[in-house]
């Protein structure tokens, strides 16, 4: 096994070898492993806030849809009513 197949070690020059400090290599995976859970939790939190929007969406669109409803028909009824009068009053006028 060469110096170069050895962990912790480099080649430097014609056959030299330092040791690798060890303190660089886990340093910078654990920065990216904290700033992949961090957006891996940036993330989840977005996805959670996300489908609480949704879910509130459809409730307010429910409740438009019911007044939607409301309006239509109370707007009929009172169409129905005013044919109603007109009938009644035409009625009236007759006898």
């Amino acid at each position: 096994m060469s110096g170069a197949d050895c962990p912790g070690t480099s080649q430097q020059g014609f056959g030299e070898y330092r040791e690798q400090s060890s303190g660089s290599v886990p340093k910078d995976s654990a920065v990216t492993q904290s700033r992949e859970e961090n957006e891996s939790y940036v993330l989840t939190s977005l996805r959670t806030r996300c489908k609480e929007a949704e879910r509130q969406l459809k409730v307010v669109q429910a409740a438009a849809d019911v007044a939607i409803s409301k309006e239509k028909l109370a707007a009929e009824r009172e169409d129905f009513l005013m044919g109603e009068l007109a009938k009644m009053s035409r009625d009236l006028i007759c006898k």
